[in-house]
């Protein structure tokens, strides 16, 4: 199935599209489940990074929503380890293609109404 993906702090860019695509398919992702995308870096702007654990923290029952966590390290968000929208990316591959530099960003995942 071929999915829209939006960024929803800046214009879209094919690009990034591309690389959350990557993403997905590198994890064995299914874009199906989510309507939204969160990724936060461990590295970064401290403030950025703070709101983006925040945001993580009081939607992580949201099942809508994949939650990445971009760090080699332990993750002081480990006790959400266990849960079904939470993924911590220890190899950083949202790094590595490009989708996070230093502060979180949010996706908006639809389905492409064009597709049949």
């Amino acid at each position: 199935m071929i999915f829209l993906i939006s960024l929803l702090i800046a214009c879209t860019n094919t690009k990034r599209e591309e690389s959350v695509l990557k993403f997905a398919q590198f994890y064995d992702l299914n874009l199906e489940e989510y309507k939204q995308l969160v990724f936060v870096p461990n590295d970064g702007c401290g403030s950025c990074i703070r709101e983006g654990k925040a945001y993580i923290t009081d939607h992580i029952n949201n099942p809508k929503i994949l939650h990445v966590y971009v760090s080699r390290f332990h993750s002081d968000l480990s006790e959400f380890k266990n849960q079904p929208n939470f993924l911590l990316d220890r190899q950083m591959k949202a790094l590595d293609f490009g989708i996070v530099s230093t502060g979180a960003v949010i996706y908006q995942v639809e389905q492409d109404p064009n597709w049949a």
